[in-house]
């Protein structure tokens, strides 16, 4: 009897007295299902050394998430790109051609446990419009519409994809472009929410008005670039969608 207080930690050791059960970890929410998605990014934006002006592109996506525990598999979809911005007299706007000529893209994510609440995160992803590139992030711009890399997006017989302007300075710019992006967002029993980071380069290939032919800078401003996801129907398609998605948000 005299031995049995050496024999004690021996045993909680050999898992024969266990010792308290750690409580067991909570499985991740069930994102499984089709979203509705607005990505807003704003950034500050100079062209054809016109005064610099902000300009905010919100698109609106379908997304199709396929969840395997903490793993995300995002199937998204662009239904509309609406973009908008403080300069008087110079409205960007896109073409239907371009919005169609978008694939459909897969993204990954990861859910992890942040204090009582669950965090979504998804790394750099790259977007590349109206060029080819092997390496997109270090393979040059071309500057020129007859370099081999140069794609007719929306197939209009322009150079790159195109973007309309209208107002004072308007006219058509063809455009090539490559951005990343990155989020991170919180999961609420009806939404996630959450920032961006991105970064893009834009080269002006060609225009229809002199003045539009200098490339853009674009300065990111992610204090006002994010993202709201709301869960849809799993019918829906972008035909399904109003003519103004932010209607369907809170």
């Amino acid at each position: 009897m005299r031995r049995l207080p050496i024999l004690f930690p021996i045993l909680f050791f050999l898992g024969i007295f266990p010792l308290q059960a750690q409580a067991a970890e909570p499985d991740p929410p069930d994102l499984t299902g089709k979203w509705l998605k607005e990505w807003t990014l704003t950034s500050t934006y100079r062209i054809a050394r016109i005064a610099r002006f902000t300009t905010t592109a919100t698109t609106y996506l379908l997304v199709d998430i396929d969840q395997d525990g903490a793993r995300l598999t995002m199937e998204t979809e662009v239904c509309a790109l609406v973009m908008t911005n403080s300069a008087p007299g110079f409205q960007p706007i896109v073409p239907d051609a371009f919005i169609e000529s978008l694939p459909q893209a897969d993204r990954r994510a990861t859910l992890t446990r942040n204090g009582t609440s669950w965090q979504i995160t998804s790394p750099a992803v790259w977007n590349i419009q109206g060029v080819t590139l092997d390496d997109p992030g270090r393979d040059p711009m071309p500057d020129d519409p007859n370099d081999p890399r140069v794609v007719d997006q929306e197939s209009d017989g322009h150079p790159g994809f195109t973007i309309e302007i209208e107002g004072p300075f308007g006219g058509s710019l063809f455009l090539a472009r490559r951005s990343w992006d990155s989020f991170t967002g919180r999961i609420y029993p009806d939404s996630i929410r959450g920032s961006v980071q991105w970064g893009a380069d834009e080269v002006v290939l060609d225009a229809t008005r002199r003045i539009l032919r200098n490339s853009p800078e674009t300065t990111p401003d992610p204090d006002r670039s994010s993202f709201l996801m709301i869960p849809i129907a799993p019918h829906t398609t972008c035909q399904h969608l109003p003519d103004d998605p932010s209607r369907l948000f809170p």
